[in-house]
């Protein structure tokens, strides 16, 4: 019965083990099997050996939670639950760990106890006077309880065993009888170990030097365990299995060595990848920047993976510089992003303004003050440059459609403005023809002045035209002249044409207004000037000469005063 149990224990750990292999642990293992994984190990029978692996998965569990923590921005109930039974599993894994720690301290205790009987019982055979077949036989179910008898703690393994092998010899040496049944022990010993010899020599050839040192380890117990040789075989059969365990010892500290230079290579080329992830954590600088360098980071991780696994203290050391190197990474690009929204929030402001002045603008009908607006404003929208935001995109679009707007209006206005100019191109040619046939005879003054006020009427001209009004305005004059008209009214008539050739330019109309007013101001300060002289001329009876052209003079400028207040009232009639 006890049998089958122990088979179906064995069978169990095996079929547990497979689950285990199956799904390897490493980082790209999901939590899920990480899970199932961690289960597997409490349901087997080697709780204590896998404490390395539970750590492990610990570590890889919390690794994974943390990355899918921050992938998702939130915990998720399921994270949260994930969470709660791996402590559940882990708390469930301890306790079990403790029981059977617990229970091997027990089992320690009990076997100590047991074997210190045996050495005991060993004294007792030694002190027998008569030493018999009988107390051989003693002895041999001694040494057979011995083995049998599971470890002491490792503080008292070596004292025990000392203290055993040490009565045992002694209960050897002491007996005198039956030396025929001792010389077949020695020599039944002696064969097992032999084998036990021959089986560390074929330990030399095994790949795996973990199940070689374990090998090692048994075979010394065997050894312990195993009865005494003759003395002149004893030095022999141990100095040959010392040197055989010192050259497996020796094959073992090599290949840890070894190990230990390859651990260090590791661990430069794992700090090399991290400093790389340090260093790209600087050069975000823009969105298609920062997604190649999330690539490169990715490529950078996947080959710090490929490189392997160190030793567990330097491992530890390695996984947190990743992991601490990608945290700067993330940080640096969070805070690119959020100093990036801000920077887009803002222009969105500014542009925004820049499209509300834009839609004021565009009804605008003072082309020329409002295209210089214009203008200024999409230099400010292209000094700004633009970030890759839908928004801005959408304002784009409407400022867009406000400079469209306002510079179609304006193409349509002067293309009328060009077709009027074109038509009153020709209506002054028409004019120009029939006041070329007068002559002085049928000329008066009031037709020319219908000529002039016709040609006054009639709107701007296209560019290239001056030489029209030019001359226009030289046959008129000469047609005024021919009817001899005096002087006064030629230069009203002169300067009326003046004006009238700049009525439709405000600026230089305004400009003329302040030129005459300018003018008159000055003549007035003449007139006063020249009664401020006529003061320091003392009355006389007789005719004074300076006086009268004091007052002459006086009388001119005033006249002129009038002719230039004609004049503004003639430019304030526009």
């Amino acid at each position: 019965m006890e049998e089958r149990k122990e088979l179906k224990k064995k069978q169990d750990d095996i079929l547990l083990e497979n689950v285990t292999n199956e799904i390897s642990i490493n980082k790209e293992s999901s939590i899920e099997e990480l899970l199932i994984v961690l289960d597997v190990i409490i349901n087997g029978s080697k709780i204590i050996e896998n404490a390395k692996k539970v750590e492990e998965l610990k570590s890889l569990f919390y690794l994974k939670l943390k990355e899918d923590i921050i992938n998702s921005n939130e915990i998720t109930k399921d994270k949260s639950t994930y969470e709660i039974d791996f402590k559940e599993k882990i708390n469930l894994y301890k306790a079990k760990k403790k029981s059977i720690r617990d229970e091997i301290l027990r089992d320690e205790k009990i076997n100590l106890k047991i074997k210190t009987g045996l050495i005991d019982e060993i004294k007792d055979l030694i002190e027998k006077v008569d030493l018999n077949k009988e107390t051989f036989d003693s002895i041999k179910i001694i040494q057979k309880k011995w083995r049998e008898t599971g470890l002491v703690s490792i503080r008292e393994r070596n004292n025990i065993w000392n203290l055993y092998n040490f009565n045992i010899e002694r209960f050897y040496d002491c007996i005198k009888i039956n030396r025929d049944f001792r010389n077949l022990d020695f020599k039944k010993n002696l064969e097992e170990k032999n084998k036990i010899y021959k089986l560390a020599e074929n330990l030399l050839q095994e790949k795996s030097i973990k199940k070689m040192h374990s090998s090692l380890q048994d075979l010394h117990e065997k050894w312990k365990n195993t009865g005494p040789v003759s003395k002149e075989n004893r030095e022999i059969i141990w100095t040959n299995f010392q040197n055989i365990s010192k050259k497996i010892n020796k094959k073992q500290n090599d290949y840890f060595t070894k190990l230990k230079e390859q651990d260090k290579l590791k661990v430069e080329s794992k700090n090399l990848i991290c400093s790389k992830i340090h260093s790209l954590s600087k050069q975000i600088t823009s969105h298609q920047k920062c997604h190649s360098l999330i690539k490169e980071v990715n490529e950078l991780e996947k080959k710090w993976l490929k490189i392997g696994k160190i030793n567990s203290l330097e491992n530890k050391k390695c996984w947190k510089k990743l992991n601490e190197a990608k945290s700067l990474f993330n940080l640096s690009k969070n805070d690119f992003y959020k100093n990036k929204k801000i920077e887009i929030k803002t222009q969105i402001e500014n542009k925004q303004k820049i499209c509300e002045k834009a839609k004021i603008l565009k009804s605008n009908t003072n082309w020329k003050e409002t295209t210089i607006k214009f203008i200024n404003l999409q230099k400010a929208w292209e000094k700004d440059k633009t970030q890759n935001s839908s928004k801005i995109n959408d304002i784009w679009k409407e400022f867009r459609s406000h400079c469209n707007e306002f510079f179609n209006a304006k193409k349509l206005f002067f293309n009328k403005l060009d077709a009027e100019k074109i038509e009153n191109l020709k209506s002054k040619q028409t004019i120009l023809l029939e006041i070329k046939k007068l002559t002085i005879k049928d000329t008066t003054k009031n037709i020319l002045n219908s000529f002039d006020e016709k040609w006054n009427t009639i709107g701007a001209l296209p560019q290239g035209s001056k030489n029209l009004e030019f001359e226009f305005e030289k046959i008129l004059l000469k047609l005024y002249n021919g009817i001899k008209i005096d002087n006064e009214e030629l230069s009203q008539i002169k300067y009326k044409r003046k004006i009238n050739s700049i009525r439709n330019n405000a600026k230089e109309l305004i400009k003329e207004k302040e030129k005459i007013r300018d003018i008159i101001t000055e003549k007035v300060k003449v007139i006063g000037q020249y009664e401020n002289n006529k003061s320091f001329i003392v009355p006389t009876k007789k005719e004074n000469p300076l006086l009268d052209l004091i007052e002459k003079n006086i009388t001119n400028v005033a006249n002129e005063i009038n002719e230039l207040k004609k004049k503004l009232q003639l430019l304030n009639s526009f």
